[in-house]
């Protein structure tokens, strides 16, 4: 599939950034200006996601295709791949997979591993809101806000409500619960491994990395350091911006 994606920067080795469930590229603009100075910058939207096309099959596998894809059509291989949660997996597998095409690996917030979580309450609640009937976007907020009580989370899932002429949500909510089902039954195989450089960085109030997944993450990525950003949940890039561009820029330098 041939997605949707923004460019920055003209300098390889190219950095692409993968966004997390319910996220799209423009979450990353902020950062991918920032990174730009020195590298080309490709943030695409990932399937089912933002301005990509809708499929119903949201699965790893098939977003590894899409990453492998996008790294073709833009020259971009080897790159740097950067990835937030459902993007940490995906760019997990890439590098799994086809790691020639993988010059270094950072991971924001999430562990090679199956993972519950609790995205499906949020797909709920957005999937129970009767778009038909909402005059502006501070409704929504208003029936989200009972299932899903923090601002900064809500603030994030309605950056996915489309108010072009009717309100719609941009991602394919149905095909979005198939990933839930893949992400439980994720279990990459013991020889599954990266070599390369690899970055992990987890948020200090988030249990997406927990201390017995650093076993994990050494057995799949033998030479990954772990950094934990300090004043940040799950969504990293929102909660600490600062503290993980720093991280990033500090370990691209050192590795590239």
């Amino acid at each position: 599939m041939k997605l949707f994606q923004q460019i920055y920067g003209e300098d390889d080795p190219a950095i692409i950034i993968l966004h997390g469930i319910l996220g799209s590229g423009r979450n990353w603009h902020t950062a991918a200006k920032i990174l730009a100075a020195n590298h080309r910058v490709i943030v695409p939207d990932l399937r089912n996601h933002g301005r990509s096309p809708h499929s119903d099959m949201h699965r790893i596998a098939g977003m590894v295709d899409d990453v492998i894809s996008l790294q073709q059509q833009t020259q971009a291989s080897p790159s740097i791949l950067l990835g937030h949660s459902m993007g940490g997996l995906i760019a997990c597998e890439v590098a799994f997979q086809s790691s020639m095409t993988v010059q270094a690996l950072i991971v924001v917030d999430i562990t090679p591993r199956s993972h519950r979580g609790d995205v499906i309450k949020i797909l709920t609640a957005m999937k129970n809101i009767d778009l038909s009937s909402i005059k502006n976007k501070n409704e929504v907020d208003e029936k989200l806000s009972p299932s899903i009580p923090d601002p900064i989370i809500r603030q994030f899932i309605l950056t996915n409500l489309s108010t072009d002429g009717e309100f719609k949500w941009r991602v394919n909510l149905p095909a979005l619960y198939d990933y839930l089902i893949d992400m439980r039954a994720y279990s990459p195989a013991p020889s599954n491994v990266y070599n390369g450089p690899a970055l992990f960085l987890r948020g200090e109030r988030s249990d997406y990395i927990q201390q017995a997944d650093e076993k994990i993450i050494q057995q799949h990525c033998p030479q990954a350091e772990i950094v934990t950003i300090p004043n940040a949940g799950h969504w990293v890039h929102y909660d600490n911006l600062p503290a993980l561009v720093s991280e990033v820029k500090s370990f691209i330098e050192k590795v590239i």
